[in-house]
């Protein structure tokens, strides 16, 4: 499976992210503590997604394999200053997007979605790709 292109919207240490993949390979080359990793997972994240939409890809042993969600820890934080202390936040709608070309004119997009850090990942959006 190749994916051209992932957007990340409030995921871990990007607000707003796109990134376009290359056709044979993409090289990530950047400092410690960048988002080299969290890129990575994002694709992990969406490659889980997609394979939601393979019959029987989440059986047995496979499904512990391939159970990628969206969890807590994925969501992008931001500080509130209140008077006298400093709280973190979570942000909501933290989402990985996908974008693949299978033909000329066809392409696929899915999005996985966590609305708030305690909720659960959403995948309606992975339901067409089943079609």
């Amino acid at each position: 499976m190749k994916i051209d292109k992932l957007c990340l919207t409030h995921f871990r240490c990007f607000e707003k992210a796109e990134f376009e993949l290359g056709e044979r390979m993409t090289l990530i080359i950047g400092d410690n503590a960048k988002g080299k990793t969290t890129i990575l997972d994002a694709l992990s994240v969406a490659m889980g997604g997609f394979l939601l939409g393979v019959p029987n890809s989440y059986v047995g042993e496979t499904k512990k394999a391939f159970d990628r969600n969206l969890h807590a820890g994925d969501v992008q934080r931001y500080f509130l200053r209140n008077r006298e202390k400093i709280t973190t936040e979570f942000r909501e709608n933290c989402s990985v997007e996908a974008y693949r070309t299978v033909a000329k004119h066809t392409s696929l997009h899915w999005r996985r979605l966590l609305k708030k850090a305690e909720g659960h990942t959403n995948n309606d959006h992975c339901r067409k790709l089943k079609d």
